[in-house]
């Protein structure tokens, strides 16, 4: 993990970050015990994060556009949700996939019309995988592979 975080340093410095030292600090004892107790309210208590998590996938980080970066508790793989892809149906008042967010291909699939029903098989099919792992995941963040992770959204 110390490789990743210099070369986290290493690419910020190419960014023109001054000092990134000061961000990768180890964090103090009270930093961490007001972490975990913001943990559930912050991103994970907003869509579609506080849904993600009823399947064990958790939200870590977000994107500009606030598309939500998730592992999967289950798989350790990272996923990038459309922050408008999990969603209420009005009419019946189910938490349901929103089938205008997921590819034709994808959608053609569940051979339903409508909305897509709510569950972890589904929601894994519907959105986007970025890596298999967390640690691959950080290694690319390091490298500076990702410039947009927008762009990793399929429709």
């Amino acid at each position: 993990m110390k490789s990743i975080v210099q070369k986290l340093m290493d690419t910020y410095k190419k960014e023109g970050l001054k000092s990134p030292e000061q961000h990768f600090i180890k964090a103090a004892d009270t930093e961490k015990e007001m972490l975990f107790q913001l943990l559930g309210k912050e991103h994970n208590d907003f869509e579609p994060a506080c849904y993600l998590r009823e399947c064990g996938i958790y939200t870590f980080a977000l994107t500009i556009g606030g598309h939500a970066i998730c592992i999967d508790s289950n798989s350790g793989s990272i996923y990038i949700c459309d922050h408008g892809l999990i969603m209420q149906d009005f009419d019946t008042d189910a938490i349901v996939i929103n089938s205008g967010l997921v590819s034709c291909d994808v959608y053609d699939s569940f051979h339903i019309s409508g909305e897509i029903p709510f569950n972890y098989d589904n929601i894994i099919i519907c959105m986007d995988k970025i890596e298999n792992s967390f640690l691959t995941f950080m290694e690319n963040v390091a490298d500076g592979n990702y410039t947009d992770l927008e762009k990793l959204i399929t429709y």
